[in-house]
C-alpha cells in the first residue's frame, strides 16, 4: 500500500507524514525543498507556479536529487497554486528530478498515476 498525505502548503507538514509521500499545493522553490526535507518524507509533488524567474519555482527538485528523494511539479495551468487536492487530482506534471524518473514518473502524465506507479514499484 502506498501511504500518502495531501497538504495545501508545505508549511503544513508535520512529524506523522514521515516516510509518505506527499503531494502539495506550495511551489517547489528550494526554501519549500529545503523544509520538506526537514522531514523523512519518501517523494513530493509540488506546484511549478510558473517557473519564474531563474526557474526559481522548481529550484526545489535539484535539492531533492541531491538527497535522494523523487520529487516533481505540476503545471500551474493544470492545478491552482495552494491547493494540495488541486495538484493530486488535476495536476499535469511538468518537471520531475532524476530520482523520479528513475520511478518511472515522467512529465506529461496526469499526477494521480504516481500513485499507480508507486504500487507497481513495491511488487
Amino acid at each position: 500500500m502506498v501511504e500518502y498525505a495531501i497538504i495545501d502548503s508545505i508549511s503544513d507538514l508535520c512529524l506523522e507524514h514521515s516516510n509518505l509521500w506527499i503531494f502539495c499545493g506550495s511551489h517547489g522553490g528550494l526554501n519549500a525543498a529545503k523544509h520538506a526535507l526537514s522531514f523523512d518524507i519518501s517523494g513530493i509533488v509540488f506546484n511549478d507556479a510558473g517557473i519564474g524567474k531563474d526557474c526559481a519555482g522548481v529550484a526545489g527538485l535539484e535539492f531533492c536529487d541531491q538527497h535522494g528523494v523523487p520529487a516533481a511539479c505540476v503545471d500551474c495551468h493544470t492545478a491552482r497554486i495552494g491547493e494540495g487536492k488541486e495538484t493530486f487530482h488535476n495536476g499535469v506534471i511538468s518537471r520531475i528530478n532524476k530520482h523520479a524518473f528513475l520511478l518511472g514518473i515522467d512529465q506529461g502524465m496526469p499526477c494521480e498515476k504516481i500513485i499507480n506507479i508507486l504500487k507497481d514499484n513495491q511488487r
